[in-house]
């Protein structure tokens, strides 16, 4: 559980969206790799243990009680994040009976279950992960964060071609993101501490757009968010030309940011292929 999310990079899911990297199978080119210290000692448990531990990452392990495990709705992953990140932003959504339910799961023929007396312990499970998702991870301050992110390196990327020796002097971790040439070595090179210091010589460019993203990300000066319906596109219209009028470029200081992932998704069994993840 532990060795299953290595793969992610620098700031996750909005950096592996913008240079199309994959964290899982990243995570097991860092196990399976004989140059990497979890791969050495993966091999003191047995010379085959990387493999195995790999195939439980890429959901192909024969065992899938072993799997579901390390990746279903309720696995190791999930109940820990929730329970951590509750823990550390300060909020009690995530809090749940994790003692209970370890008590009532079984492994049946196809992966695991629960016992019948353990069900308030699983609903109180799943209301807390909807909570966490609808009160913390989209939290219109996180989503405004990532919404600057994801711009900030848009931006980066696009001025890259026209200034390569800017991006060489201040960020030259990213030059191979940059040239869509990754090595695991570069991919290992960075991290969020590397970016974060590459934001702060970014506020010198000379384009002023990089500046002032690089800016607002590092003080903290994120973007202000309104709740919209599909009957308002007039309106995000007329706010678009509005940002423009003012002297901002709409595609770098203004997005429609949706839901990324659902909360939560029912199990169907009746379904030719019922979702476990």
């Amino acid at each position: 559980a532990l060795l299953h999310d290595l793969g992610h990079g620098a700031y996750s899911h909005t950096f592996e969206n913008l240079f199309d990297t994959d964290h899982e199978a990243i995570t097991q080119e860092i196990i399976q790799n004989p140059e990497t210290e979890i791969h050495q000692v993966l091999l003191q448990v047995a010379p085959d243990f990387p493999e195995k531990v790999a195939s439980v990452i890429d959901h192909t392990y024969p065992n899938k009680q072993v799997v579901q495990l390390i990746s279903s709705q309720i696995d190791a992953d999930r109940m820990d994040y929730l329970l951590r990140d509750s823990y550390f932003t300060g909020a009690s959504y995530g809090e749940f009976d994790l003692t209970r339910i370890l008590r009532v799961i079984r492994p049946i023929e196809n992966g695991i279950a629960f016992q019948r007396n353990g069900m308030h312990a699983i609903e109180d499970y799943v209301l807390s992960r909807y909570q966490m998702y609808m009160q913390v991870y989209f939290h219109p301050a996180t989503r405004a964060m990532e919404v600057l992110l994801q711009n900030l390196l848009k931006r980066a990327k696009e001025l890259y071609p026209e200034d390569k020796d800017f991006f060489a002097r201040t960020s030259p971790h990213l030059l191979p993101f940059f040239e869509k040439n990754v090595t695991l070595t570069d991919y290992l090179a960075l991290d969020d501490g590397v970016m974060n210091t590459y934001f702060q010589l970014w506020m010198t460019s000379p384009d002023k757009i990089l500046a002032d993203l690089s800016q607002r990300f590092v003080n903290r000066k994120v973007f202000k968010s309104i709740t919209f319906s599909q009957e308002d596109q007039d309106q995000l219209t007329s706010m678009r030309k509005l940002v423009e009028d003012i002297g901002f470029d709409p595609d770098y200081y203004t997005a429609i940011h949706k839901n990324f992932d659902l909360p939560y998704d029912i199990y169907r069994p009746e379904s030719e292929n019922p979702r476990t993840q």
